[in-house]
């Protein structure tokens, strides 16, 4: 089966997704981070809508985006 997304080539992506987002469907990014395991670390934030993840739990999200940058940069 071909790969549906491409990512850019030899970029690292950290992808924020609400569990409750209404404008696009979740199961996109976690079909994205599947079909991309070495490029794409998927954090499913529960509950946050669409550009909610900060607000939901920015706790959370500030962990994983210094982890991210600590390994990527």
């Amino acid at each position: 089966m071909p790969r549906r997304f491409e990512p850019l080539q030899g970029q690292p992506v950290l992808l924020f997704h609400g569990s409750g987002d209404r404008v696009v469907p979740h199961s996109t990014s976690v079909a994205f981070a599947r079909d991309w395991p070495d490029s794409v670390t998927l954090v499913t934030v529960e509950g946050a809508s669409h550009t909610g993840a900060w607000n939901a739990d920015p706790d959370t999200y500030g962990k994983h985006l210094a982890a991210f940058l600590e390994r990527t940069a």
